[in-house]
């Protein structure tokens, strides 16, 4: 719920240089439950995510999720 208000913020137009301007967020989210490696690692699965909801289109949201290859 709060990363669609974060995109339906981001979705507002603004001006800039006297100019309106419009953007189309694509937003990766990981999880912190305080058992990550480290923070490069937890900054990476973000990233995974965003590309994940790049890849999804427009004004998307994607939170990371684990795949087989990440379990030991």
């Amino acid at each position: 719920m709060i990363g669609q208000k974060i995109i339906s913020a981001l979705n507002l137009p603004f001006e800039l240089a006297g100019r309106a301007h419009h953007t189309s967020p694509s937003i990766g989210v990981a999880i912190f439950s305080g058992l990550a490696a480290d923070v490069d690692e937890l900054i990476k699965r973000a990233d995974e995510a965003m590309y994940q909801s790049k890849a999804a289109g427009r004004n998307t949201l994607r939170f990371y999720a684990p795949t087989i290859s990440d379990v030991d």
